[in-house]
């Protein structure tokens, strides 16, 4: 038997819709990780609707969820947006909803502050 090879790697979910607090103009988002190995990174992509490249930041959390935020977020503004995963076998995934690929995706998903 062999063990510790990641025969599939890690799923990502977007386990609820981004929420935006107007008030502190914080946009938070989170996602659900599962692997068969121990996840060792969650990376969180974004951008701008009127921008090209992603930018990205490290996401907290354990037991298979995980958040982040952005700050100074003003009303208006459309956001693009994925997740990465990499387990303990090395292996990423990128992707929302189910929808993990072993490349940066250009399906992305969308969120507009109101």
């Amino acid at each position: 038997i062999i063990t510790g090879i990641s025969i599939n790697g890690p799923v990502i979910s977007q386990s609820t819709q981004p929420t935006y607090n107007s008030s502190f103009k914080i946009l938070a988002f989170a996602a659900q990780v599962s692997s068969q190995n121990t996840i060792s990174n969650v990376k969180f992509y974004y951008k701008l609707s009127s921008e090209t490249n992603f930018n990205n930041k490290d996401m907290t959390g354990s037991s298979g969820n995980y958040t982040t935020s952005l700050t100074s977020v003003n009303s208006g503004i459309t956001y693009h947006y994925y997740f990465s995963a990499t387990d303990s076998s090395g292996t990423t995934y990128y992707g929302a909803n189910g929808l993990s690929q072993t490349a940066p995706i250009t399906n992305y998903l969308s969120y507009t502050t109101q």
